[in-house]
């Protein structure tokens, strides 16, 4: 794996685990309040009787000579990797590290991982870990999953993914048995089981994606999705017309509608032309507007202004809806440019979206020059949109600001609300500083000003 690989690898796994923190939370344990006795999912009755080692990989690797880069020849541990300075050789040196390690010294290389993170999304410490965890499933599965039982309920769903991994790479049918083993805790966990799913069907797509989407097919709601994904999302990527085929013999309904865009978006990153196409034979309806959205989404994250270009030369009526997908990619590249793309755009979901995108990109890196054109735009609801995008991001470093912008929006129910929330958190925050501003702003009505300065008291008080 080159350093491109390995960033890319890290940043994605880091995208994996904020995303799950949020859709579970960080406080208590779930997991630990369905667990029953001793906590075991089943694994050892299901993967234990397996020859660990068939291939004799271990022996394959003991007799290998083990390169580290030039000054980690004495590192011992991955405490010793860590020292060292030069984050590209620490990661070569990870890798060489997992690569002549015998399976029983994982534990203790994952304790000592562990126990010297910086914090839990620190990026080196996940990937070794995953290294580990996925070396240790390929020879000893069972020991492996046992292990993650002392963790707690994040670490542990994503160190068994690391451990599928290795086990649906050798033997897809004993990881998708595990997945669905009646007492497997982790599975039954919100979205986890959704993710192993995926991580499941991603192997084995790459030897039968016939079999691998078979199985999924008999997966209840809340794994079948996840599993869907990983069958299709890996084909996408080779053979898009098959995974459109495939996906398109699905039963109608979400987790179709949801694969179609998946497969149209990266089609549209390899060929946008072609995406487009077979989105426009499917049938109208939602399902077609997604694949619409979904290719030319794809097509500018890499050409932003020839995906425009494209778009303009359809009617309004039938672009307004994938406007948004346009700008989003095109102002993380070039918010400047895709503001001024949007200007001439028809009013519409499609530009509020692409207005709220660009905003934010645009007021994160160049606040004057966003405020300076956001300024210039008739009134109307996707300028509307684009300040609530700029309030927002401008708010923690200038409220004042914020809430003035928040004032201008021209549609009554969206200003009180933007002005009242901003207003109330910052009397919350700096309610010295907010005072002062509201006793001499003329950007709010006095009734408005009162009512913030003195809110209502109960009746009777």
């Amino acid at each position: 794996m080159n350093t491109k690989g390995l960033l890319t690898f890290v940043a994605g796994l880091m995208v994996g685990l904020a995303g799950y923190h949020f859709v579970v939370g960080s406080g208590g344990d779930p997991v630990a309040d369905a667990e029953q006795g001793d906590g075991s999912s089943g694994i050892g009755s299901m993967l234990g009787a397996k020859d660990p080692d068939p291939d004799g990989e271990a022996e394959k690797r003991a007799g290998a000579e083990v390169m580290m880069p030039e000054g980690f020849d004495d590192v011992r541990s991955v405490k010793d990797i860590m020292l060292k300075a030069g984050p590209r050789d620490r990661f070569q040196a990870l890798m060489a590290f997992v690569e002549g390690i015998e399976a029983h010294e994982i534990e203790a290389a994952l304790a000592e991982i562990r126990a010297g993170a910086s914090n839990q999304f620190d990026p080196e410490a996940m990937f070794a870990s995953h290294l580990l965890l996925m070396r240790w499933g390929e020879e000893d599965s069972e020991g492996a999953f046992a292990s993650l039982e002392k963790l707690g309920m994040m670490e542990r769903a994503f160190g068994s993914m690391s451990v599928l991994a290795a086990v649906a790479s050798k033997d897809p049918r004993a990881a998708a048995d595990w997945l669905v083993a009646p007492d497997n805790i982790m599975a039954m966990v919100p979205r986890a089981g959704d993710f192993m799913a995926t991580t499941v069907t991603k192997e084995w797509a790459k030897q039968d994606p016939d079999a691998a989407l078979a199985w999924a097919k008999t997966l209840p709601e809340g794994k079948r999705a996840g599993a869907y994904n990983g069958v299709l999302g890996s084909l996408a990527a080779d053979d898009p017309q098959r995974a459109s085929k495939m996906a398109l013999e699905l039963e109608a309904g979400k987790d179709r509608a949801n694969l179609i865009g998946n497969i149209a978006e990266s089609w549209g990153k390899k060929s946008p032309t072609e995406a487009i196409a077979w989105a426009q034979t499917l049938e109208e309806g939602k399902e077609r507007d997604t694949a619409m959205s979904k290719s030319l989404g794809g097509w500018a994250q890499s050409e932003p202004a020839e995906a425009a270009a494209f778009l303009d030369q359809m009617g309004d009526e039938e672009k307004a809806a994938h406007v948004g997908a346009v700008a989003g990619p095109w102002a993380r590249q070039d918010p400047s440019g895709a503001a001024g793309w949007l200007a001439d755009q028809p009013e519409g979901d499609g530009k509020n979206e692409g207005m709220r995108q660009t905003m934010w990109m645009w007021t994160a890196t160049e606040p004057q020059a966003a405020s300076t054109w956001l300024a210039q735009q008739p009134e109307g609801e996707s300028r509307d949109h684009g300040i609530v995008s700029l309030a927002s991001t401008t708010f923690e470093e200038d409220p004042a600001s914020a809430v003035t912008w928040a004032a201008a929006i021209s549609d009554d129910g969206m200003r009180e609300e933007h002005v009242s929330r901003g207003v109330n958190r910052w009397m919350k925050d700096e309610p010295e500083a907010a005072t002062q501003w509201l006793q001499s702003t003329d950007v709010l009505s006095a009734e408005e000003r009162q009512n913030y300065l003195q809110p209502d008291t109960e009746e009777g008080e």
